[in-house]
């Protein structure tokens, strides 16, 4: 798996200035990576978490864009274990950009077996409910 090169500083975003920004026309293709933990492991149906925010995400995209882009997003409806427990990440604390990079790097790293994540524009990953991630910028 390649590894995951974010780089701080300008240009990391959707605005209209940024020459590596997501496209905002056409298919949008993503990867739903579902991740529990060591200290939280997974109680919920990853499928029903999918449906719930799936269709929701797919319709919002198609009415902002006017029908101009379409999101497709592919899920294995499983749930990766994480290395570390939740708290190793420091949600609670004030998460940092590397923290963050470790834990977007953890998760697909975890996932890569069943994933080519280079056919994605993007990924979407959703932590176990118990887990000391309460929101995911991901």
């Amino acid at each position: 798996m390649a590894q995951c090169e974010l780089a701080t500083g300008p240009g990391l975003n959707l605005g209209p200035t940024a020459p590596t920004r997501m496209k905002s026309t056409g298919e949008i293709k993503m990867a739903f990576v579902f991740v529990d933990f060591p200290d939280a492991p997974a109680n919920e149906d990853a499928r029903e978490l999918y449906n719930a925010l799936v269709p929701y995400s797919q319709q919002w995209i198609d009415e902002v864009s006017n029908g101009r882009a379409k999101l497709t997003v592919t899920a294995v409806f499983q749930w990766f274990r994480m290395p570390k427990n939740s708290s190793v990440y420091e949600y609670a604390r004030g998460l940092t950009f590397d923290l963050h990079k470790t834990y977007i790097t953890d998760a697909l790293t975890a996932a890569d077996s069943a994933f080519n994540f280079a056919e994605f524009d993007g990924i979407y990953i959703m932590a176990s409910r118990d887990s000391q991630v309460p929101f995911s910028p991901t």
